[in-house]
């Protein structure tokens, strides 16, 4: 399809260049062949007419068409429709890319080979002239809706007005499934969001009664069987999960249906009520008051646990690590003393082996060091049995 935005504008520009050639040179051309005084009344009456014709068009801008009185304008991406003693009769389309289909109102890209779907060139934009006022008059009806607010999560206040278009372009809408029974039979209320786009005005305004509201109707039975196959626990902790599930339930065509003629939800809503939706989201799950107390509670409970584990993991390694440098002390304490002994030992045999003996009798948890006190002790010994050792023994040097 090759779109023909820049072609429009092009022509456009050239129309009213012409125009305004065409009026300079019949100005001219006047001014040639009429006296001066003709020449100038006509000028004056065609710039009374301009003024006039602005006045009018000013007029008809500003008060016929906001009103719906014979004019109308219709916003970028929308459509409004006309009436005929309540009967339907036409769509009126403004979309830079689009236009109707003009034997079923189908939305249709714009495409220059096709001239039955050509979009037609307007002047003045969204203003659009209808024929047979009153009789002929703009459909309005009540619309009620919520959607989302700029960051895509928090809904906006639910909104009811009176309006005269149908918006076409994609939007996202919010609502809830109130009470779905997940597989404990635990209800659950349910947020999502559908993006939704208008394939055919009047198939949505006029096949069905409140096409919105139709859309939410056939989602939420959806919702209900997906949310009763899991437990709350899975559910809230997967809601990518959930979605995919729910995108996967509404494309697929329903079991009992003759081959051929099944059709998925998303498929039935386009074919019959003109509505396409083009996405669906779960935004969160909300349990009962007592149960959403008792999940916070349990989490609480998780989280103190979780803490008393890591302080207990650190206690134990503090543990570890003073056992390891208390053992790694004891066995250089050792060491040294075996070193001291065996000097000690081969200086004088006997006096060793006295001392080797006294050490034994200790009690069985004390360290004994070989060293000063060693020494000391052996020239005690030493002096008490009649010997007199070095004062160099007894500093271990």
């Amino acid at each position: 399809m090759v779109k023909i935005t820049i072609a429009e504008k092009t022509l456009k520009a050239l129309k009213v260049f012409g125009i305004v050639i065409g009026l300079a040179m019949v100005g001219f051309f006047l001014g040639e062949i009429l006296p001066a005084r003709a020449y100038l009344v006509i000028i004056i009456g065609l710039a009374i007419l301009t003024i006039v014709a602005l006045i009018v068009f000013l007029f008809i801008y500003r008060v016929l068409a906001p009103k719906n009185i014979f004019f109308t304008i219709v916003k970028e991406g929308t459509a409004k429709t006309i009436v005929r003693g309540g009967k339907f009769r036409k769509v009126l389309i403004q979309w830079e890319k689009c236009t109707l289909d003009q034997e079923d109102w189908n939305v249709v890209d714009v495409v220059d080979v096709d001239k039955k779907h050509r979009r037609k060139l307007r002047l003045f934009g969204g203003l659009h002239f209808f024929w047979f006022w009153p009789l002929d008059r703009i459909y309005t009806y009540n619309f009620e809706w919520k959607g989302l607010e700029s960051d895509g999560i928090t809904p906006h206040p639910y909104k009811e007005e009176l309006l005269d278009n149908i918006f076409l372009k994609q939007y996202v809408y919010y609502s809830e499934v109130k009470e779905a029974e997940d597989v404990d039979r635990l209800p659950l209320d349910i947020y999502y969001v559908l993006t939704i786009r208008i394939q055919n005005p009047y198939k949505a305004l006029f096949k069905v009664h409140k096409w919105l509201n139709v859309v939410f109707g056939r989602i939420a039975p959806e919702i209900r069987n997906v949310i009763a196959q899991k437990p709350y626990e899975k559910l809230i902790t997967d809601l990518e999960g959930l979605t995919n599930e729910l995108k996967k339930n509404i494309k697929e065509p329903k079991n009992g249906m003759a081959e051929g003629d099944a059709k998925g939800i998303i498929d039935t809503l386009k074919d019959q009520y003109g509505v396409e939706v083009l996405d669906v989201k779960v935004l969160d799950i909300d349990p009962p008051k007592e149960q959403r107390e008792a999940t916070l509670l349990e989490f609480k409970a998780k989280q103190e646990q979780k803490q008393i584990q890591i302080r207990a993991n650190a206690e134990r390694v503090k543990r570890t690590t003073e056992a390891q440098g208390e053992a790694n002390a004891i066995r250089k304490v050792s060491k040294a003393q075996a070193e001291r002994f065996k000097v000690f030992k081969e200086v004088d045999p006997e006096l060793a082996a006295l001392a080797l003996d006294t050490a034994g009798k200790v009690e069985p948890n004390k360290i004994v060091l070989i060293g000063k006190d060693l020494g000391d002790a052996a020239r005690n010994l030493g002096n008490f049995l009649g010997h007199k050792k070095p004062e160099s023994l007894g500093s271990g040097s």
